[in-house]
């Protein structure tokens, strides 16, 4: 178990009267199940941005422009920028 932070949030009413509910019925401390919430949001959210089944990585490689420099002068490409502007 890694160190113990503590912190204050606020939350609605409506979702600490669920978790002190939950917490009678379960056993299960509020603080516990915040935890557990925040545990299983972090694996499910864990590389989302950039996923390997991402339909964006069909799009890697599909055009040539040519230009050997476009990935550090795009802007000049785009805008008509020079890279130090």
């Amino acid at each position: 178990m890694s160190t113990m932070v503590r912190t204050q949030i606020y939350i609605p009413g409506d979702v600490y009267e669920e978790l002190k509910r939950r917490s009678k019925s379960t056993g299960l401390a509020m603080a516990e199940q915040i935890r557990q919430a925040l545990r299983e949001y972090l694996e499910r959210e864990e590389g989302v941005l950039l996923r390997e089944d991402d339909p964006i990585w069909n799009m890697v490689g599909a055009i040539s422009t040519g230009d050997g420099d476009l990935s550090v002068h795009h802007d000049k490409y785009l805008y008509g920028w020079k890279k130090d502007q």
